[in-house]
């Protein structure tokens, strides 16, 4: 089986992840043969869809007409990389992720519908709203968009258009040969709720990672890498950018305050990631690590005492699942798809969406409980063979049922 899989980059960043994890996952386990195409390219075997002349001008391209309110109508070079990846590989599966960020024109759906069946694996809300992957709480995709109240969430528009590029979207999909597969409830159930998917098919498959590399290591070392004391009390917020309010950036200080307050140990936030956060607590001690490459990304997790998610947006949360394989305890909010993460092993540690109180309850009762066995959950339920072999069978399923 031939399958071309695209992704804006197969580097960094959880859709990355999931889709490069995937691919490399599929070759190994599933015998495919996999081409990884992407617009920001490192890996050797990665097709690169534009080169540096093409990225400069498709970046200006898009910032240019994100302001006007149009998103991705005229991306030149990515185009003509998309489809020379197409007639040249000839797939029976065209696997889709993030097809935003500027690389991707959106009538390009119908075109790949053309050549094969489409699965696009959704990772955040893009796929469902007008512009936005994060709703933040705002339910205007289940009625079309417009009067956006969210034209800062990434990716911005400077204009209003959302309702013109909802119905564009739609359009697109309506008219292709196209299957969602979601990666948590929470997005199964948004897909289902969604008139941009009426009528379309959706398949809920859990994104996998890699559990040879994510794994418990020992604290002490983990901790001198980093320069934090042994008997601090550590948490943790990681992403590759904290900088959209979008992974609870806006509230994490306000959370580690009331943390600190009722701990008589150092209380320490580590970050990670290409951007950093700037405080005025001096309650806590904040350390940023800065962006690691992914294989020193358990050293973070293996650092730390408790995981933090504070967001109620994210389509899945594949830093819930690293941290489990490292044995590491997560809080997060009981909405959005990192419910799905925390699984029924860590379903006492989801706490009421937005209640910054509870949130800090919950990481404070942690503080005080000997670590629990999450790796066993994880592997068992989150491991890069068991989607492997989930997304292998609904491809061949696709491929009977043509």
């Amino acid at each position: 089986m031939k399958i071309l899989m695209i992704n804006k980059s197969d580097h960094g960043g959880g859709a990355a992840i999931a889709s490069t994890g995937l691919a490399d996952s599929l070759k190994e386990y599933c015998g495919c043969d996999v081409m990884f195409a992407s617009a920001k390219a490192i890996r050797p075997d990665t097709f690169e869809l534009r080169g540096k002349c093409g990225w400069i001008i498709e970046e200006s391209i898009d910032r240019i007409t994100r302001k006007a309110g149009f998103e991705y109508g005229f991306l030149p070079f990515s185009r003509r990389g998309i489809l020379k990846a197409v007639k040249e590989f000839k797939p029976d599966i065209i696997n889709i992720h993030n097809i935003h960020s500027g690389y991707f024109e959106t009538e390009l759906l119908e075109k790949l519908g053309d050549f094969a069946p489409v699965v696009w694996s959704i990772h955040d809300m893009w796929a469902l709203t007008g512009h936005c992957t994060v709703t933040k709480g705002c339910s205007k995709w289940m009625t079309g968009c417009g009067k956006c109240p969210n034209l800062d969430v990434y990716p911005a528009l400077g204009i209003d258009g959302t309702a013109e590029l909802f119905k564009r979207k739609m359009d697109m999909i309506q008219k292709t040969d196209i299957i969602a597969s979601a990666p948590s409830k929470w997005i199964y159930d948004s897909l289902e709720k969604s008139p941009m998917w009426k009528n379309k098919l959706i398949e809920s498959i859990n994104y996998g990672i890699d559990e040879k590399l994510f794994k418990p290591m020992e604290k002490n070392l983990c901790r001198h890498k980093f320069g934090i004391d042994q008997k601090a009390f550590v948490i943790l917020l990681t992403a590759e950018k904290l900088s959209g309010k979008t992974k609870g950036e806006d509230i994490i200080e306000n959370i580690l305050e009331k943390t600190a307050e009722k701990i008589k140990n150092e209380v320490i936030l580590l970050t990670g990631g290409k951007s950093t956060l700037q405080f005025s607590s001096s309650k806590f001690r904040h350390i940023h690590a800065g962006y690691l490459n992914r294989n020193d990304m358990p050293f973070l997790y293996n650092a730390t005492d408790v995981n933090a998610s504070p967001t109620a947006g994210e389509a899945f949360g594949l830093t819930i699942v690293e941290a489990g394989l490292c044995n590491i305890p997560s809080v997060v909010f009981d909405a959005g798809g990192t419910v799905t993460a925390m699984g029924e092993i860590q379903s006492d540690n989801l706490v009421p969406s937005g209640s910054i109180e509870e949130f800090s309850n919950k990481m404070i009762y942690l503080s005080t409980q000997p670590a629990k066995n999450l790796r066993d959950f994880y592997i068992e339920n989150f491991s890069l063979r068991k989607s492997a072999e989930n997304f292998h069978a609904l491809f061949k399923r696709i491929l009977k049922e043509k």
